[in-house]
Parts: structure tokens; sequence; C-alpha cells
């Protein structure tokens, strides 16, 4: 399916649609999934390709400036119906509890947005740069890349309850939630498996590989930009 020039930061899935952000025209494209053609292109502006865009409560949220701007797209009319001021360098944006969930990677910290009012609500310091993040287990996680660590903020408070030492720092990897656990993928640690009831580090496998990560279906699902490769790990076996 083509779609605009270099696709980065990561996929949405939400409204029918996979919205795809475009780094080379500044763009995202929505891709219609039982037509699997383009169905609207909006020009956003992206804020960096190693980030991430945001789908659900009702709108598609991408960080578009890296001075600090998160967009709300309005799945109804394809088109930016706010744009909302977080931290600057924030790059990556999730979905989930009620609540919109931004990293800023040069603060340390993450912004809570509250999606009926379209503010920030609550500053949430993380750990040194903070990048990706996954909602889920009644949690935010995020993967701090300065220090390779994981640290698990509690909705309800709006505090970091615990910090799991993964020992991945370094640019890339991703985190995701899914299947009872915490998985985190990064260059030369292609997977670590999290116990969100313990919040310890069970499992890690060492090799090449690692850089995106998603977890369902019964599977683990990790991209390997390096040996341009995608791998199935069934967790049935």
């Amino acid at each position: 399916m083509p779609v605009g020039r270099r696709p980065c930061a990561g996929l949405g899935v939400g409204f029918n649609s996979v919205w795809v952000p475009n780094c080379g025209d500044a763009t995202i494209s929505r891709v219609e999934t039982t037509r699997h053609t383009v169905i609207a292109t909006i020009a956003t502006g992206i804020a960096d390709s190693e980030g991430s865009i945001g789908v659900g409560e009702g709108a598609v949220w991408m960080p578009t400036d890296a001075n600090g701007i998160l967009a709300r797209i309005d799945p109804a009319t394809n088109a930016i119906m706010s744009r909302i001021r977080v931290r600057e360098a924030s790059f990556a944006a999730a979905v989930g509890l009620g609540a919109v969930w931004v990293t800023s990677t040069t603060h340390n910290l993450v912004s809570r947005i509250n999606p009926h009012t379209n503010t920030v609500v609550a500053s949430i310091p993380v750990g040194p740069f903070p990048r990706f993040l996954a909602v889920g287990a009644g949690a935010v996680w995020v993967l701090n890349q300065g220090d390779g660590t994981v640290p698990r903020i509690d909705p309800l408070s709006n505090r970091v309850v615990a910090t799991i030492e993964v020992g991945v720092p370094g640019p890339g990897g991703d985190i995701a939630v899914g299947e009872r656990f915490v998985g985190v993928t990064a260059v030369g640690k292609p997977f670590s498996r999290i116990d969100p009831h313990s919040n310890r580090l069970v499992a890690q496998f060492v090799g090449e590989g690692g850089d995106a990560l998603r977890i369902g279906h019964g599977s683990v699902w990790l991209a390997s930009f390096f040996l341009q490769e995608i791998w199935r790990v069934d967790l049935t076996i």
C-alpha cells in the first residue's frame, strides 16, 4: 500500500484505519483496513522519526513539533481539531486509562493530557531520556534510553511506583504490553520480559536484532532494522 514519503514513527490502529506518520513529507496517511487504500492524507508535521502516534479517546494524537506541540486529529473530518502545548522534545504518544501520555526526552518526564479538556494535568518525572511508552496492566510503562530502565507509572497517583532495571540503554528500542507481561526490545537484547505483578525482569534474550516490538494474538512480534527481518515468537509453545 503506497503511503507518503519515508514512513516513520510507528503505526497507529483505530477507527477502522491504520495511521501512518510520514517523515518525508510531514504528513499522516490514513489507510482504510478493509479496502487497503489511503483515504486521507493529513498535513501535520512530525516531531521526530523516532517517535510514536497514539489512537484512542475519540481522536488520533501525534507529536508534530520538537518545540512541544501535540496535534489532536478528528477521525470524522481527518483534520487537526486542536494543538496542545506540551514540553519540548515530546516525540512519543500513547493512549489508555482515560488519558493521553507523552514522553519528553530532554525534560525526563511524561505528560498526562486530559482528552476531554485538551490540557496537561500532570507532569511525571521518570528518569533519563524517556522515549517509547506503552499502556496496559493497569499502568503506564516507559523505556528510559538514558539508563535502560523501565519506570511504572500509577495512573491514580500520577507517580512512578516502581523502576525495573532492564539494562538496555541507548537509542532505538521499543516497549509493549500484552499477554499478561511487559516486553522490551533493544539492539543486542532483542527481548526482555517483565512481570507486571512483581515488577521484576524475569527473562532476557541476548543476540542480534532488536528494534520494534508488539505483543498480541498469542505471540511476540519483533522487527529488526539491522537484520531486515520480522520474527514471530509463539507464546503457546
